[in-house]
């Protein structure tokens, strides 16, 4: 009963997010929502009344990009803008072929820098490595880019010749610039981000197999009483922190919550088939690495892993 109780306070503690953080969350919705349905004035006024409420907070400064961006547009600009964010809520094939065959006719500035880097990262995603790598190079012959800008734009060109087979040229695109080690870095990550999905997916096996040995494939033991409530606790109190502070991130937390509960069922059937401390013992230990796998397969799927060292 304890337990639970604290529970419920941690649970109330991490929901009461502080109101100027729930403020900026909403205006952080509302004005993505508004750029979805091409309504750009609606967005800057939710973004400007996001930064005047939290001007230091994490949201503010994403406004703030979002800003430099949606106010700078007249005449050209605006109708390059829309076509921008038409094509961002909907990064069909078509789409992004239209858009790229329109640019030239847009005035140089932000909007199409933004538009030249959506089609270029577009292509890449798609499977076409030449398109994006002509993408990128247009984009990097635009004047006006900031130092991080253009520094991304040569990583894209450079991730896209290597995809097309050109690893020197991509080497040379990164030396040129005096930074030859990110793409090697950036490598690395994904090297190590397919072995750790390797492991992960070999881990997830080996509870499973052992799981299936021990509850001679009776799983759905584990749906007791407290089995159920565990399961429902790990599937929603992460949705819900997710929709109190960043609900950007909900797709993430509820895919990270739904693989999470079926392991914590089946640690709970283990449980109730062990017969002895160290079949327990073994059970919590594969449980718990079961779940790091699941997390980790799921964060290096929404991309949240590529980068960070082991």
């Amino acid at each position: 009963m304890t337990r639970w109780f604290a529970g419920v306070v941690v649970a109330v503690t991490l929901l009461a997010a502080p109101g100027a953080a729930q403020d900026s969350a909403r205006r952080w919705r509302e004005g993505r929502a508004a750029e979805r349905r091409g309504d750009p004035a609606a967005a800057i006024a939710e973004y400007r009344a996001l930064i005047d409420g939290d001007p230091t907070g994490r949201l503010a400064t994403r406004a703030r990009r979002r800003l430099e961006v949606l106010e700078e547009p007249v005449g050209r600009e605006r109708e390059a803008l829309g076509a921008l964010l038409e094509a961002r809520q909907d990064p069909s094939r078509e789409r992004i072929q239209a858009l790229e065959g329109a640019l030239e006719g847009y005035p140089a500035g932000e909007v199409r820098r933004e538009a030249r880097n959506l089609v270029a990262s577009r292509w890449l995603a798609l499977g076409e490595p030449e398109r994006a790598a002509a993408g990128y190079r247009r984009l990097l012959a635009e004047g006006g880019m900031t130092d991080l800008q253009a520094e991304r734009g040569r990583a894209g060109l450079a991730r896209s010749l290597a995809a097309a087979g050109d690893p020197a040229g991509a080497m040379r695109v990164l030396e040129e610039a005096g930074d030859g080690g990110a793409l090697l870095d950036t490598l690395a990550a994904e090297r190590r981000a397919r072995v750790g999905r390797g492991l992960s997916v070999a881990v997830l096996a080996l509870f499973l197999v052992l799981l299936a040995w021990r509850t001679r494939f009776r799983v759905l033991d584990g749906l007791t009483r407290r089995g159920a409530s565990l399961a429902a606790w790990t599937l929603l109190v992460p949705l819900a922190i997710a929709t109190a502070y960043d609900a950007e991130a909900l797709d993430t937390f509820a895919l990270l919550a739904t693989s999470s509960a079926p392991v914590l069922l089946g640690a709970a059937a283990w449980g109730r088939h062990a017969r002895n401390r160290r079949e327990r013992w073994l059970g919590a230990a594969t449980a718990v690495a079961a779940q790091v796998a699941v997390a980790y397969l799921v964060l290096v799927e929404r991309g949240a892993i590529l980068g960070v060292g082991w």
